[in-house]
Parts: structure tokens; sequence; C-alpha cells
């Protein structure tokens, strides 16, 4: 099976897999949250944020609907399945991203968007 691209850097994955977590590591703002004030921790991977909950203990763990700025299959979709460059999903993705900091009152905390 041959390499997929990135469409945004030309980087070589193995899997379609690794491609998706290369874009939203290294392409995307962070699209997990923890929803419990008054952490203001952010990131990309579940693994992520159950490491961050189990030292923690922010409170009872959220279903993932629960703990999502954006929808990430969405978003990976638009990029990788509809090709929509990956600029013009930055600035959709951003919008998810400031509306969820004012909704939790976090926004001084998000002032840097991608985490």
């Amino acid at each position: 099976m041959p390499p997929v691209l990135c469409p945004e850097c030309d980087r070589q994955c193995g899997r379609l897999q690794e491609l998706k977590r290369h874009i939203l590591s290294f392409h995307l703002p962070c699209w997990i949250y923890c929803p419990y004030g008054p952490c203001a921790w952010r990131g990309h991977r579940e693994e992520d944020f159950k490491a961050h909950w189990d030292e923690h203990e922010c409170g009872p763990k959220p279903p993932q609907e629960q703990h999502m700025i954006y929808d990430k299959n969405l978003v990976l979709d638009l990029i990788l399945v509809r090709r929509q460059p990956v600029e013009a999903v930055v600035r959709y993705v951003l919008d998810f991203v400031f509306e969820k900091a004012l909704e939790l009152g976090t926004a001084e905390e998000w002032a840097d968007p991608w985490g």
C-alpha cells in the first residue's frame, strides 16, 4: 500500500489513521477539553484526556460528546474527502474554539486557540 500524503505539508503517512492523527496534532487546534471548571486542559488525543482525567480527577469522566470542542470526524472529512483546504477548515474550527471558550468562561485561559 503506498503512503498517504498530508494535503497541508506532504508528510508521508503509512496508513490513513496515521494521517488523521497527524492532521489533528499538527494542523488543527485541540478538539478535546476538560469540561470541569476551572480546569483549562485541552488536547488532541483521547489517550491524553484519559491520562489527564486519571491524574487530576476533575470530576466523573464525561462521554465524548461532552468533552469535544468540535467534531473531529466531520473536520477530517472536510479535509480528506471533500478536499477543502486545511487553512479554510482551520478558520471554521477556530470559530468553535472561541465559541466554546466563551460558553465555558475560559476565554482568557484559551487565549491561544491552539492550546
